[in-house]
C-alpha cells in the first residue's frame, strides 16, 4: 500500500469533496424528499378501565317555605232589625226585636236618645251575628232604638206605644 501525502490545501479540498459527496450523492441539484411517518399509537392493555370524567355534584333545590293561608272570613252583611216597627197597645208589656248581621261576630250595641219615659230596653249590647233585645212599654209615644256594630253600620227600630183610656158615662133613657 502506498501512502500519499497531501499539502494542507489539498487535504482541505479532499475533505470538503468527501463531505459533499456524502450529502447529496449525485449532485443533481434536487433536494431529497423526506416523508414523515405516523407516530405509533398506544394500545390500552386488556382489562384497563379508563378513569371516569368527574361530574359536578347537583346543587340541592331549597325546600319551599310554607306560607300560612288565613281562614276565610265571612263578609258582614247589612245590619237589620225585625219586626219593625215594634208596636204596643198598652203599657207595662215587653216585646222582643232581633238585630242581625250575617257574618258579623263583633258586639252589637243598642242606644236611644228619645225613648226615655216611653220605653226601656235590655240588653244594651250583645254579641253578633244576632241579638234579641227586649223592649218594655212605659207610656204612650214613639221613639227609636239604634243598633250599631263596630264596622259603622246601624239599623233603627221604631217603637210605638199607644194607650186607650177613657171613661164611659152613660145614662139610661
Amino acid at each position: 500500500m502506498r501512502h500519499l501525502e497531501f499539502s494542507g490545501k489539498a487535504a482541505l479540498v479532499l475533505i470538503v469533496l468527501a463531505a459533499l459527496a456524502a450529502c447529496g450523492g449525485g449532485g443533481n441539484g434536487v433536494a431529497p424528499v423526506v416523508v414523515p411517518t405516523a407516530a405509533p399509537t398506544a394500545t390500552p392493555s386488556p382489562g384497563a378501565t379508563p378513569a371516569p370524567t368527574p361530574t359536578p355534584a347537583p346543587t340541592p333545590t331549597p325546600a319551599p317555605t310554607a306560607t300560612a293561608t288565613p281562614a276565610p272570613t265571612a263578609t258582614p252583611q247589612a245590619l237589620t232589625v225585625s219586626p219593625s216597627p215594634l208596636e204596643f197597645n198598652a203599657t207595662g208589656f215587653t216585646l222582643p226585636f232581633v238585630a242581625s248581621e250575617n257574618g258579623y261576630t263583633g258586639t252589637l250595641t243598642a242606644s236611644s236618645t228619645d225613648c226615655s219615659g216611653i220605653a226601656t230596653f235590655t240588653p244594651a249590647s250583645a254579641p253578633g251575628p244576632s241579638a234579641s233585645i227586649g223592649v218594655t212599654s212605659v207610656a204612650a209615644g214613639t221613639c227609636h232604638i239604634v243598633v250599631g256594630d263596630t264596622n259603622g253600620q246601624s239599623a233603627t227600630e221604631t217603637v210605638v206605644v199607644t194607650t186607650t183610656s177613657g171613661v164611659i158615662n152613660g145614662r139610661r133613657r
